[in-house]
């Protein structure tokens, strides 16, 4: 089977997406104004979103690609100018799907229920896929089967469309990118079903960790396609639109009654009583025995946790120089409590590898007690990993690095004072250990 792989390729693959028959079915801008199937390449470029990511696409790169790559799925002809063409549309060219007369006659048994049904949400994007071509051919290599899908014509048969959800904090008129997780809507609820029984999606306080998805045995990924291996490393899972949004209406239910209890306890005149509980007699805080014994029973991880701090809608324009020292500044001793900053040029969002959970956990609360004084970085957020998202991350990074990271973590357990009492960040000159600290004699 041939991989759909070359960039000369993407135009082509973009517009297949475009012309799905869900999107011929939704957006009646595909289907006017002539009623023919032909739509000008014009109004493609600079009113879908699908071809808005990439600014230097153009209509001579998009007619190229198709005569190239789809001339089996699509008629592209030149806009011939007569009485019954407008102004605007003088010259360029306008492209249909050649089987536009069939799906017309298919568009009466299309319904939001018919699409729900076929739709699914994917999460864990792997970071070199998190594109709509992008998407388009990792979920292409998962679900194709035989040599029918070997073409960009395959690409709108089997997949109909990709929704990126905005932030809470985008700008309206912002365009959607992909930050690890869109919708998708596939052609046979068949291939959704497929998909949603390969890569489940587990919560961690679901309680079995062996139902996450699993890499191959050693010399079984040898039949298994790069995009699989890939996907699988990053923790890949999907989850059904119908359950999908019941975990929103879930989230939002919880966030609104933990709203309504800060009001509540905010508005309250007199603070309640506080009651506190007697000692305990032993060294073991009596509430977290059962954690104790819990963790005893468990194998101790292989990397350090509550070290890494996930950071979202760091400047795209940014590098790990800049990165390291805005964050290195709010911690003492930020060059050493600051392991390795793990970033990839052009994205958004970067991983912070701490030396200890103390930093971790001080660096949190330094960068909270600063934001009014961050400027242009007022809209990273930070947050800490842990569990199975802490997990993933610690198994894409080498085993050599992981042990060297253990290491620094017991190192700085081992020292005497560690840190402070409210972490390394206290303003003082007698350090985090509460002594003063002695020059060194060249």
């Amino acid at each position: 089977m041939t991989s759909i792989s070359t960039t000369t390729e993407n135009p082509a693959i973009l517009c297949a997406l475009a012309f799905s028959e869900y999107h011929l079915w939704s957006n009646p801008s595909l289907r006017d104004p002539n009623r023919d199937g032909y739509v000008s390449l014009s109004t493609l470029l600079h009113s879908l979103s699908l071809f808005l990511e990439d600014a230097t696409l153009t209509e001579a790169s998009l007619v190229k690609s198709l005569r190239t790559h789809a001339r089996d799925s699509f008629d592209v002809r030149m806009i011939v100018v007569d009485k019954t063409r407008r102004a605007s549309n003088v010259g360029g060219y306008e492209v249909r799907r050649k089987d536009w007369a069939e799906i017309t006659q298919r568009f009466p048994t299309f319904s939001p229920e018919y699409w729900d049904a076929r739709t699914i949400y994917i999460e864990n994007i792997p970071l070199s896929f998190r594109s709509t071509v992008g998407i388009l051919k990792m979920l292409h290599a998962l679900i194709a089967k035989d040599d029918e899908y070997s073409s960009s014509q395959g690409y709108h048969r089997s997949i109909q469309s990709i929704i990126f959800s905005p932030h809470h904090q985008d700008p309206p008129d912002a365009l959607p990118k992909c930050k690890g997780f869109a919708l998708v809507t596939l052609s046979d609820p068949t291939t959704a079903s497929h998909l949603l029984a390969r890569f489940p999606y587990k919560r961690e306080h679901d309680g079995n960790k062996n139902d996450a998805p699993q890499m191959p045995a050693a010399g079984a990924s040898d039949a298994i396609p790069p995009e699989e291996l890939e996907a699988r490393r990053a923790g890949f899972r999907t989850l059904s639109k119908g359950r999908w949004e019941a975990l929103q209406a879930e989230y939002a239910a919880y966030r609104d009654d933990l709203l309504r209890r800060i009001a509540a306890s905010s508005s309250s005149a007199a603070p309640p009583a506080v009651h506190h509980p007697p000692a305990p007699t032993s060294t073991q805080p009596q509430g977290d025995e059962h954690l104790a014994h819990a963790r005893a029973e468990a194998p101790p991880p292989s990397y350090p946790p509550g070290c890494v701090i996930f950071a979202r809608h760091v400047p795209q324009d940014t590098n790990k120089t800049v990165l390291r020292a805005l964050f290195a500044a709010l911690l003492v001793n930020g060059s050493s409590a600051l392991d390795y900053v793990d970033y990839t040029k052009g994205l958004d969002s970067c991983y912070l590898r701490l030396t200890s959970r103390e930093h971790a956990l001080s660096l949190l609360r330094r960068f909270e007690e600063r934001a009014g004084e961050r400027g242009e970085e007022s809209a990273i957020t930070l947050e800490l990993l842990e569990e199975r998202r802490e997990e993933v991350y610690w198994q894409n990074v080498p085993e050599k690095v992981r042990a060297l990271a253990m290491q620094r973590a017991q190192t700085h357990e081992a020292q005497p004072g560690g840190v402070g009492p409210h972490g390394d960040d206290e303003d003082s000159p007698m350090g985090a250990s509460g002594r003063k600290k002695r020059r060194r004699r060249r």
